[in-house]
Order: structure tokens, then sequence, then C-alpha cells
């Protein structure tokens, strides 16, 4: 009845007989677990409230269709993981926060309408969602937290937030994006961040004379087998273990302002032919070009005796076969 202004936490938990329900207008408050496992659950609507609550329809397999009330504000942690026939997710502009897991393992979604107001895509927000093959993340967005969309193994369009500023770890791991287009906004992409997404062919920044990238983490694209070449931006100094590990389609990397490249960087890239760095270069690791097999020249912007200096760990290029190192055209065994 309209008389009823609130829904008790976990009020209908488990009640599997449940296939529909429409909050009542007169609801204000939803407790947390409210509808938690109501596995014949197909349809709810949720009245005029404001804050779908944490962990709401957790695990109702058998939810298909959600309707948000236009002055919805928050959508809780674990609102609607676990909902695996839910196809879409249509969320008001008036949403100002989708708490972490809100769509975990929602198997069966393939379209979600993401609100211009969100500043945050939240820790796996929308991990799992293997259906799901386009998102545009509105501009208001400035952080793509960790493991955001791991997991979305059909997710091949992108659009990133003009204004994004970090790119969480392991957010877009395991998706099936085939070319990445970064906005000179983000200044931090994460550890794993694009590991595994084998169909990845190549990735850009915006501008690259006017991006604000300076740091890419550990194993970020490890593993991208589809990847062919690569060119690390102006402000990256410093490339960590792993960053390129197992890209076995890279043949060329432009390595011009990189100084530090630790262990393990482009190790079994076995398509690697050609590598260009500069005299800015001071450090190769362990295993950097180790098992690169094709690998046939590295082309130095410095003299001969400066790349005498640049240390080299031992075993910096096990494996790699025969190669020429062309230091400003004087070329060396």
């Amino acid at each position: 009845p309209d008389s009823v202004t609130e829904i008790e936490r976990g009020a209908f938990h488990g009640c599997a007989s449940l296939s529909s329900f429409t909050v009542p207008s007169g609801v204000i408050t939803i407790g947390e677990w409210a509808f938690e496992n109501c596995f014949g659950l197909e349809f709810l609507d949720f009245g005029k409230v404001e804050l779908v609550p944490s962990f709401a329809c957790f695990c109702c397999s058998s939810l298909m269709k959600v309707v948000f009330p236009n002055k919805l504000k928050e959508i809780g942690e674990s609102a609607f993981e676990g909902c695996e026939m839910l196809k879409n997710a249509i969320i008001p502009n008036s949403v100002e926060r989708i708490g972490a897991s809100a769509f975990g393992s929602c198997f069966a979604l393939e379209k979600v309408s993401l609100p211009q107001r969100l500043v945050k895509i939240e820790r796996k927000t929308f991990y799992g969602c293997s259906s799901l093959e386009s998102v545009i993340i509105p501009d208001s967005v400035a952080s793509v937290e960790e493991l955001a969309f791991s997991g979305c193994e059909k997710l091949v369009d992108i659009r990133l937030s003009k204004n994004l500023l970090k790119i969480g770890d392991n957010a877009f791991s395991k998706c099936a994006i085939k070319s990445l287009l970064i906005p000179n906004s983000v200044i931090n992409i994460g550890a794993c961040a694009f590991s595994d997404c084998v169909n990845l062919t190549a990735f850009a920044m915006c501008n690259e004379e006017g991006n604000s990238l300076t740091y890419i983490g550990i194993c970020a694209f490890l593993g991208c087998t589809s990847l062919v070449s690569v060119k690390i931006p102006r402000l990256v100094h410093f490339l960590p273990d792993c960053v390129f590990a197992f890209c076995d389609s890279l043949r060329e990397v432009d390595l011009s302002l990189t100084i530090v490249c630790m262990d393990e960087v482009f190790y079994k890239c076995s398509s690697l032919v050609k590598v260009k760095a500069s005299g800015w270069l001071r450090y190769l690791g362990k295993s950097v070009f180790a098992k690169c097999g094709a690998f046939e020249k590295l082309e130095f912007g410095g003299t001969d005796e400066e790349w005498k200096k640049v240390n080299k760990e031992i075993g910096w290029d096990d494996d790699c076969g025969k190669y020429l190192v062309d230091c400003e055209k004087i070329i060396k065994f």
C-alpha cells in the first residue's frame, strides 16, 4: 500500500517465488539485502526512491528488467551483482554514484548507459560482464578504478572520458578492445590495466605533444598478442617490469624519450625486429629483450661511448640471436 514508507533490510530475502515487484510510490527507503536471493524475481520497479542500497538484488539470478526512478541518486555496492539474466541497465542522469561491484558478474548485460554526473567508475563495477560490447564513459569521470571492466570478454568499443586522470589496476584486462585512444588528460595507467587484451592492435594518445601521461604500471599491456607497434608517450621515462611482455606481434618500439627499462619489459616479444632509443637511455634490466628471437636492430641515438655507459643487467638480451646496435650510424655487433 501507498502508506508504506520503508522496506526494511532483508525484507524479501530469499523469497524464491516472487517474480515481479513494484516499489510503492510512498516508499522513501529500501534497506540493504531487501531482495537478495530472490531467485525467481524477473521484474523490479524501484518506484520513487533516491537510493538503491547495497546488495539490494544480490544474486537475483532471474532478474531481466529493472526500472529506475528519474530522481535516483545512488546505486550501492553489489546492488545487482550476480544478476545473471539482466540485459540492460539504463541508469538515469540523476545518479551521482555507482558502488563497487554494482553490476559485477551480470553475464547477460549487453547495454549500459552511464550518467553524466559520475566522477568515478568504482572497483569491479562491471567486472565479468562477459556480454557487454560497448561503453561510453562520460566526460565527468576522472577515474576508472581497479578491475572496473575486467573480464568483459566482448567489450570491443570504449570511449574514455576526455577528463580522465587515472586508469586503475586491471581496469580493462581481458577485454576485446581492438584499438585504444587515450585522452591527453590521463596521468596514470595502472598495473595490468590492459593485460591480456588479445585483440588490441594499437594504442595512442589523443595528442602526442599535449598528453599528460607520466606513469605506466607493471604488466600494463602484458599478453596483448595483437599489438604491432608502440611509441612510448613523451613524459613516460620509466618502464616497469613486464609492461609489454608476451606481446607476440609487436614488431617496432620507439623508446626515444625512455631513460629506464626495468626487467622483462619486452620479454618474449617474439616478432620484435626494431627498437629505437636515444642517448637518454641509462638502464636496461634483466631479460628486457630476452627471447626476442626476431630482433634485428637497435637504433641508439647517442654515441658509441654513450651506448657503452648504458647500465645493462646480465641477460638483458638472452636468446635474441644476432642483432645490430646502430650508434649514430656506427654499426657494432
